[in-house]
């Protein structure tokens, strides 16, 4: 390949405002909970983060993974009570994925599909079944020429601590016994690649990775 990024797939992280949980939500993790000696430990109210991941391949077709947190998360969110265990009190008015998509000059468009199994959808793009966190969550794989594979897990892996090892599961799992085989599937292409596993919530990681718009992967 040359050493444009022209006849390279393109991988744009762009957060999209962060949320703020108790941690037990996102990680079971026995050593913060409360215990009879520890009855009222304290809790961890932590940063969720956000982001979305914006694909360009080289033969001209665009992806935008995952959507972010909604403007209206307060009125969209009230119903169910959402809002008060995740209140998106950490966005910019540049985050929010409209915003986004106007900064790529972009417009949506409405492609409907289902999918069942791992779907390359183009060459070095492929989507990932991996169920647990609900029955149709979905990670994203791509084989990037200078940075190499990357695996975007979005709800599949909400924290580095969740991906271990040992896998930590969370207090929002569909089936934890499909979360554990998902992790499990992800661990063996990471290891087979070589991958960066990309964490969905992750606000150490998040900041460590180049976001842009302004900055990419190829």
């Amino acid at each position: 390949m040359s050493d444009t990024t022209g006849d390279k797939i393109k991988v744009t992280i762009l957060p999209t405002g962060t949320m703020h949980a108790d941690l037990t939500w996102l990680l079971i993790d026995p050593s913060r909970m409360a215990t009879h000696q520890q009855p009222a430990k304290q809790r961890d109210w932590v940063e969720v983060p956000t982001h979305v991941v914006h694909v360009e391949h080289p033969n001209g077709q665009k992806l935008m993974w995952d959507a972010g947190v909604p403007r209206d998360w307060e009125t969209r969110w009230a119903p169910s009570g959402l809002g008060q265990f995740f209140p998106v009190d950490a966005a910019s008015e540049d985050d929010w994925l409209d915003s986004r998509l106007r900064q790529l000059k972009l417009e949506p468009t409405l492609e409907l599909d289902t999918i069942s199994a791992d779907t390359e959808l183009m060459p070095g793009v492929t989507l990932l079944r991996t169920p647990g966190h609900t029955w149709g969550t979905m990670s994203l794989q791509v084989d990037l020429a200078d940075s190499g594979t990357m695996i975007f897990a979005s709800d599949s892996l909400y924290l580095k601590e969740s991906y271990g090892p040992p896998p930590i599961a969370a207090g929002i799992v569909y089936d934890t016994v499909a979360w554990f085989e998902s992790v499990d599937k992800i661990r063996a292409i990471q290891e087979r690649t070589g991958a960066t596993v990309v964490f969905g919530h992750d606000a150490n990681q998040i900041r460590e990775l180049r976001t842009g718009p302004g900055n990419h992967y190829t």
